[in-house]
Order: C-alpha cells, then sequence, then structure tokens
C-alpha cells in the first residue's frame, strides 16, 4: 500500500478540523438547552404564582362580598328598628290626632329615602367590586397569555437545539466512520 501523500494528509486534517468544529457547536448548543431549561422552568414557576394570585383574589372577592353583607345588614338594622317603632307610634298616634298623620308620613319617606340610598350604595359598591374582580381576572389571564407564548417560544428553541444536536450527532457519526475506514488500510 502506497504512503500516504501530504494533499491526503491535509484532507485529513480538514475533516478532522471540521469534526472539532462540530463538536465544538455542539457543545455551545448544549450549553443553550440548558440555559433554555431554566428559563423554562422560571416560566413555570411564574405561572404557579400567577395562578396563586388568582386563588388569592378569589378568596378576597368572597371576604368582600360577605363583608358588604355584614356592613349593609348592620346600616340597614337601625333604621329598620326606627321604622317598625314608627310605625307602631303611628297606630296610636293616627287614633289621638289625624294632625300628627301628616308629619308621620314625612318622617316615613324620609326614613324609606335613606333605605333607598342606602340600598343604591350597597348595590353600586357590589357592582364596584365585580368591575375591579373581572379587571383582576383579565389582568392574570393576560400574564398567562403572555408566560404560555414565552413557553412555546422556548419550546420552539429547544426543538430546534436537538435537531441541530441530532444533525451534529450523525455527522460525527460520519467523521468517526470515515476516520476508521482511513485508519484500517494502515493497520493492515
Amino acid at each position: 500500500m502506497p504512503e500516504p501523500t501530504l494533499k491526503d494528509v491535509l484532507d485529513r486534517s480538514r475533516q478532522l478540523e471540521e469534526f472539532a468544529k462540530s463538536i465544538q457547536l455542539g457543545f455551545v448548543l448544549l450549553r443553550e438547552a440548558s440555559a433554555t431549561q431554566g428559563t423554562l422552568e422560571g416560566m413555570k414557576s411564574r405561572i404557579a404564582a400567577a395562578q396563586r394570585e388568582a386563588e388569592s383574589l378569589e378568596t378576597q372577592n368572597a371576604g368582600l362580598a360577605g363583608s358588604i353583607a355584614t356592613e349593609r345588614d348592620r346600616l340597614l338594622d337601625p333604621v329598620r328598628k326606627a321604622v317598625t317603632t314608627i310605625e307602631a307610634e303611628g297606630m296610636a298616634l293616627r287614633k289621638a290626632q289625624a294632625a300628627d298623620l301628616a308629619a308621620f308620613d314625612q318622617e316615613r319617606g324620609r326614613r324609606a329615602s335613606i333605605l333607598r340610598d342606602l340600598d343604591e350604595r350597597a348595590a353600586q359598591a357590589a357592582r364596584d367590586h365585580q368591575v375591579r374582580l373581572r379587571q383582576d381576572r383579565d389582568e392574570a389571564e393576560a400574564e398567562k397569555a403572555t408566560l404560555r407564548g414565552a413557553i412555546e417560544e422556548v419550546r420552539a428553541r429547544l426543538a430546534i437545539a436537538t435537531e441541530d444536536l441530532d444533525r451534529i450527532r450523525t455527522e460525527y457519526t460520519q467523521v468517526l466512520e470515515a476516520a476508521s475506514r482511513l485508519v484500517r488500510p494502515r493497520a493492515g
């Protein structure tokens, strides 16, 4: 078998050099894949935090609804008691004097106006709370959507890196096979 020429040696050294570059690129891609995996874990943590925050807002909503109902009852109880007392006294006064009836009707109208005002305030507070709750939910959903998009982007980059790594492995195997074929004739 003839000795390899300098040109053959140079050709083989170029192949080895390309092989070394492929391995270096593989390591770079592996480092990027590792960094991408860390980013993915961070995104997962942010999604979990957003879900916990949404649950916390739900709990706050339930507490606020109870507080509004309690406050409304607290404000309405004295007025209801006062109306009941006035109505009882009014029946006795109607028997005694017709003139007091007009004064009683005016007082009852005023108290009914107070009750309507309190009812309107409580209803407005409940509506305002629902609006805030919807806004908080919408913001949480928007954050979730943003995080989902980021996760999908990371997954796509990971898939590309995996494909590149597979290609590099295939090239590496091909280079090893070529090197093996080159070495075999010398051994024989």
